[in-house]
């Protein structure tokens, strides 16, 4: 047995807001290039020369020495200032990568801009070793992450926020952001949903349609709230197009019931049928606390035709 639904097309996103002009704020012979002080996150080659620079985060000194982010190049030591960070403020979400589509790699550094508040407000500076200067994102909100992938087909990464928030009446609620270092724009789309329960909360990245650039897909499995599956949907951001398309993959009502348990759940977004763009697959497993018996559904999203097929089999 085959079940269809068609998918609702939410609203156009909206455009949040644009960078700061870049900012020389690079101190060249900087003290934190030293493991006795500072903590090595990695190296990457951050200029586009082919060799590697190794990034320190300070962990000790003076809240002036802190307030840095240190990159050893060819034997000098870099040190960009990160406006109103202090110790372990800031955070770098992601390895670097290509944001302009220039060579180099380039470092997306977040921060609380409101140390001891209840509310974890970031903001997020990227910074360009290859110019020596640094941009600000007014990323803002209870930021979780950055993610980092070509989400509109233009030169370079794109940065993708998202946020931890539990009340309406927070900042950034329900919300995602892309930022591109290409149009300089902010934009945010509603996911028109909260995670209750972040077990349940999924993300991925594939394309998902056959166009250029990566789409972010959001999944939620259905979780159990009032004795009601609530849940069960996949959102995939198409940045591209500025719209976020919804599917339904809640089950059926019949699996509402004290007598079904959601034993397992998992996903995979792979190509399935050999055109257009990867699917996006949920497999749910319930049980029968009466009779033993579990059932196997299985989703398929397919975001090339805009559909959620149901299938009663994995």
């Amino acid at each position: 047995m085959i079940r269809r639904l068609l998918t609702v097309v939410s609203a156009a996103a909206l455009v949040v807001g644009l960078a700061a002009a870049p900012a020389q704020a690079v101190v060249v012979g900087a003290t934190g290039c030293n493991p006795n002080v500072s903590t090595v996150l990695g190296s990457w080659d951050l200029d586009g020369d082919s060799a590697l620079e190794t990034v320190y985060d300070r962990h000790t000194g003076t809240f002036a020495e802190i307030g840095f982010v240190y990159l050893l190049d060819s034997g000098v030591c870099y040190g960009y200032e990160i406006p109103g960070a202090s110790s372990y403020d800031w955070v770098l979400f992601s390895p670097p990568s290509d944001l302009n589509g220039i060579a180099g790699a380039e470092l997306a550094v977040s921060w609380k801009t409101t140390p001891g508040t209840v509310l974890n407000q970031r903001k997020t500076w990227i910074v360009n070793h290859r110019t020596r200067t640094m941009s600000e994102v007014a990323s803002g909100g209870n930021l979780s992450w950055d993610w980092q992938y070509d989400l509109d087909s233009l030169a370079g990464n794109d940065l993708l926020f998202t946020y931890q928030t539990l009340y309406q009446s927070q900042p950034d609620y329900g919300l995602v952001k892309v930022y591109s270092t290409q149009t300089g724009q902010l934009t945010s789309y509603s996911l028109q949903t909260q995670i209750v329960d972040p077990r349940f909360d999924q993300r991925a990245f594939g394309d998902t349609n056959g166009l250029a650039g990566t789409e972010a897909v959001f999944i939620q499995y259905p979780y159990i709230s009032n004795s009601y599956y609530n849940g069960g949907f996949v959102k995939i951001l198409d940045a591209r197009s500025r719209v976020v398309r919804s599917y339904s993959t809640l089950p059926q009502a019949s699996y509402w019931t004290s007598l079904w348990s959601l034993s397992s759940y998992r996903y995979e977004v792979s190509q399935k049928n050999g055109t257009g763009g990867a699917e996006v697959t949920v497999y749910y497993q319930f049980y029968n606390n009466s009779t033993g018996r579990s059932d196997y559904l299985r989703w398929v999203v397919d975001d090339t035709q805009q559909r959620a097929t149901l299938y009663y089999s994995w």
